[in-house]
């Protein structure tokens, strides 16, 4: 599967109906690794630099598409999981995508995401001492873990 390919399947409604049967964010996230595409794309990231731009212009893409009225987004389950992948390659990049939809209501998984991700500069909260480890380190190790068991 190309990195495109995987692409156009994060962002069809089957992935969305997929991952919204999860009930946290974790289980989320749990959902989307186990995802041939998800696996794709990651491996694609790593081994091809440009598709970590490619996913970036396609997450910030859909955090600009308005919603109507107070629907969630239909994107939202794929730039959650770009945001994810994106923190796990290049959380400076993840950061910028935040920033572009944290504020806005349509999203639901992609602001919990959003919300637990650590700064893009380290662990620091901002008063010298270490943040905690964020909740999605959690479950990014779970999801690893899952790849290892026979």
């Amino acid at each position: 599967m190309t990195a495109a390919e995987a692409m156009n399947t994060l962002e069809a409604r089957r992935f969305a109906a997929l991952t919204n049967l999860a009930s946290n964010l974790k289980t989320f996230l749990r959902i989307a690794a186990q995802q041939p595409a998800v696996e794709a794309l990651s491996h694609a990231m790593t081994n091809e630099p440009a598709v970590i731009s490619e996913v970036l212009q396609r997450a910030l893409a859909l955090s600009a598409v308005r919603a109507e009225g107070e629907r969630e987004s239909e994107g939202d389950a794929a730039l959650a999981t770009y945001l994810w992948l994106l923190s796990n390659h290049r959380r400076d990049l993840a950061q910028t995508v935040a920033g572009s939809f944290r504020e806005r209501r349509q999203f639901f998984w992609a602001r919990k995401l959003a919300d637990d991700l650590p700064p893009a500069d380290g662990n620091a909260k901002g008063n010298g001492r270490e943040a905690p480890e964020p909740r999605t380190t959690e479950a990014t190790e779970d999801v690893e873990a899952l790849h290892r068991q026979p």
